[in-house]
């Protein structure tokens, strides 16, 4: 009987495993898709600011679904990624992403270093001791959440002020987003 009650709870946790993997690499697909096309704007140097926009909201979406999939796996990170997801994303009543947060508001810079660099957590205690190495998996699905952003507005920018420097900065930036998400879909596949 033994055997029987562990054998169930194996097959829960690999079938439970299984299904948080499945989701993830769903969210990863479709953000490393949208990620695709906003690098070939930039590779073109033709960025549309409201084609990228309605590409990062979507990719916001998607990200979103990537933190939330995380949170099930370590949920001690509830607290700091909650907090993330609500200043990356505009939400609904439900829950639903439906439109950029109030971090694409903010320049560039101040999205680097309080956000990318995790200034702001340094600063004010969320639950998360970033200076713990244990803690380093977090930083993860914050850069997914956050090098969308960082892409927005490099492209708000771009539209106002043309340069090659508003062009690098949506593809290191993007590329960045797009290498962090395929980290994550990595994880949840041990």
């Amino acid at each position: 009987m033994k055997c029987k009650v562990i054998g169930v709870f194996l097959t829960l946790a690999l079938v439970s495993n299984v299904s948080f993997a499945s989701s993830v690499k769903s969210f990863v697909n479709s953000y490393v898709d949208d990620g695709n096309k906003i690098m070939d704007m930039a590779n073109t140097n033709n960025i549309n600011t409201d084609q990228v926009k309605s590409l990062v909201l979507e990719i916001t979406k998607n990200s979103v679904g990537i933190a939330r999939e995380y949170i099930k796996k370590h949920p001690n990170g509830k607290q700091v990624l909650d907090f993330v997801i609500k200043k990356v994303a505009k939400l609904d009543s439900s829950g639903q992403v439906v439109g950029v947060g109030p971090m694409g508001d903010l320049s560039f810079d101040e999205i680097q270093h309080d956000w990318h660099d995790l200034g702001y957590f340094f600063k004010n205690d969320l639950g998360v001791d970033f200076e713990d190495e244990d803690n380093e998996h977090f930083t993860d699905p914050l850069h997914v959440m956050i090098h969308p952003i960082m892409v927005y507005r490099a492209s708000l920018d771009q539209a106002k002020s043309p340069s090659s420097s508003n062009i690098d900065a949506i593809k290191s930036e993007m590329a960045e987003g797009i290498e962090q998400a395929k980290i994550v879909v990595d994880m949840f596949s041990h």
